[in-house]
């Protein structure tokens, strides 16, 4: 048996290969070039992906998800990503990070009313947790969320926050109780149009279709 396919169901074959045949479609080595030089996302390329039905990959029936397997999303991403990694990092960010948050842990209106969005590619996501003195390294956030009564109010700073120049809604990890330890850490979801978000796009080196973002 030839070694692409050992291991691997004619499911899984299938969606590695179209994805391959149809990111190549998209992003040809002339178009990557191009968004590269711009710092530009891969916007049509995505909205693709979002036709086709892909971003519904990982998501329960029930949510309007095709249920696929971890193995089903890792060969999925391992195609996207022999395109280009910049297509992957915008799937990862709203898809994974942001989107598996309001399916696992979001209330009603989160799972039926933004996943819906994110699965017709209206809605895209980030999530927030490193800073500047504390790296991933969640014990260390000094980002605090206090309750007003009727919102949380958010104080703090979160840096190499990728895609969030793009996102409409921020999956962001904060302290609500410091002295619980890390029962105090909560995830709070932030729209990015919210009155005193300042998002700032950070220059990279490499990758620039999926930014870093600095976020006060």
């Amino acid at each position: 048996m030839p070694y692409k396919s050992f291991g691997f169901t004619d499911h899984q074959l299938m969606i590695r290969d179209t994805i391959i045949r149809l990111m190549e479609r998209e992003l040809p080595p002339e178009k990557i070039d191009a968004l590269e030089k711009a710092s530009a996302y891969p916007e049509e390329a995505f909205r693709v992906l979002a036709e086709e039905g892909w971003l519904a990959l990982p998501y329960p029936e029930e949510l309007g998800g095709a249920a696929a397997t971890y193995k089903d999303m890792a060969v999925f991403i391992e195609a996207l990503a022999y395109v280009h990694p910049g297509i992957t990092s915008a799937y990862m960010t709203t898809v994974i990070y942001g989107g598996m948050q309001l399916a696992r842990n979001g209330n009603e209106w989160m799972r039926n009313e933004l996943l819906p969005q994110l699965i017709q590619g209206r809605l895209k996501m980030a999530i927030a947790m490193s800073e500047p003195s504390g790296g991933s390294d969640l014990a260390q956030i000094n980002t605090r969320a206090v309750s007003d009564g009727n919102d949380w109010v958010l104080s703090g700073q979160k840096v190499y926050i990728t895609n969030a120049h793009v996102a409409d809604r921020i999956v962001v990890a904060a302290k609500t109780d410091p002295d619980a330890g890390r029962h105090g850490m909560s995830l709070l979801l932030v729209d990015t149009k919210a009155a005193g978000v300042d998002i700032r796009p950070m220059d990279s080196l490499g990758r620039r279709t999926s930014l870093p973002n600095e976020i006060f």
